[in-house]
């Protein structure tokens, strides 16, 4: 399994999350010096990185504090001073929309970048084309064969994949069907984990093309202010970025749903943080009841990510390697190739052994 972070997409000329943040906080500051510089502040100390997240979730807690105490905690509220601090900062309201509007404009794919996603996911996929195991019980009771690049999970929002499989005009599954309409596709659940023969991509926090529109969740397949035809579009489905995410909520539970049930053994990890919390807690449970998971995490600062890990995670250090690149260079898929195949012959020993065992047999038919 591949899972993409922000950092993946960098070379697209897409943002990094602390130029984000930089951006986020001069919009504050702008608004507001007092309180940009309260913010930082305060979340330092709080040993906490003032990071695009954090600002995000400040400000939405400002404009409903009271909900925001709820759904911190006991020890949250016990840290009030008074009533005066539930008293929701209605002002700030633009600020956030104007943080919303600086993700979709900074998750935009300009057409000049193509060429470039094309060759970076061309070789992203032809290095971890390697077997993960073979000969399984797949979900609809045939055996069959399952690769790394075959299950693709990301949280971001761009649609650097979507437009890879458009162009390359490649099939892939996510969970969407087309419509009569041809611009627009619809969210189809039950077929998350169902369909064969093609990669699965799971888009954890939504994408910029996604929305909510009569009752339905769709997806337009370019940029909806570019269609021919107008779509009637009511609001965004994404999960912006803070630390209270409606994860509950479709079609961010049944996409984390399929995320979390589906085994693996190895995951490739690819400038993604670990500070996602229901992110971290699916890794781990695969990490709990498969003892041969291995991880490789791929970043500029994988050395440094590996041991900022959460605590659940640090506790299998042992079996998550790291591996430093500068995602610009285009040594990356060759990295990542002699990294899978060093490892290849022994882990599939390991699996052959492992596949033979009635528990693990019956997991994969679940």
């Amino acid at each position: 399994m591949i899972l993409l972070g922000a950092g993946a997409s960098v070379p697209l000329g897409l943002p990094t999350m602390q130029e984000l943040t930089d951006v986020a906080i001069g919009k504050v500051s702008e608004f507001d010096r007092k309180l940009g510089d309260a913010i930082i502040k305060k979340l330092g100390l709080a040993g906490m990185k003032p990071d695009f997240e954090a600002v995000y979730t400040i400000l939405e807690a400002l404009t409903q504090p009271n909900k925001a105490i709820i759904e911190a905690g006991p020890f949250a509220a016990y840290l009030l001073s008074s009533k005066e601090d539930l008293k929701p900062r209605t002002e700030v309201e633009p600020v956030l929309r104007e943080l919303r509007r600086l993700v979709y404009e900074k998750c935009k794919i300009e057409r000049d970048s193509i060429s470039k996603l094309i060759h970076l996911y061309d070789h992203l996929f032809a290095s971890t084309n390697v077997l993960e195991w073979d000969n399984v019980n797949l979900h609809d009771g045939n055996p069959g064969k399952i690769r790394v690049s075959d299950r693709i999970v990301t949280t971001n929002y761009d649609m650097a994949l979507e437009l890879y499989f458009q162009y390359t005009e490649k099939p892939f599954h996510d969970g969407f069907e087309p419509t009569k309409n041809p611009l627009i596709k619809q969210f189809t659940p039950y077929q998350l984990r169902s369909i064969r023969n093609m990669p699965w991509l799971w888009k954890l926090h939504g994408s910029i093309w996604q929305f909510w529109s009569h009752g339905r969740i769709i997806k337009t397949i370019e940029d909806p202010r570019n269609l021919t035809l107008p779509i009637d579009i009511e609001r965004e489905m994404m999960i912006y970025p803070n630390k209270e995410k409606p994860i509950l909520q479709d079609p961010y539970f049944t996409t984390y749903a399929a995320f979390k049930l589906e085994p693996w053994f190895r995951l490739v990890v690819v400038g993604y943080s670990f500070r996602d919390d229901p992110v971290n807690t699916a890794i781990a449970d695969n990490m709990d009841w498969n003892p041969e998971a291995r991880i490789l995490i791929i970043d500029p600062r994988a050395n440094e990510v590996r041991k900022e890990l959460p605590d659940r995670l640090l506790t299998y250090s042992g079996r998550i390697e790291s591996l430093e690149v500068k995602f610009e260079k285009d040594r990356l898929e060759l990295d990542i190739a002699n990294w899978l195949g060093s490892h290849h012959q022994i882990w599939a020993n390991v699996h052959q052994e492992l596949l033979q065992r009635n528990a693990f047999t019956q997991r994969i038919k679940l």
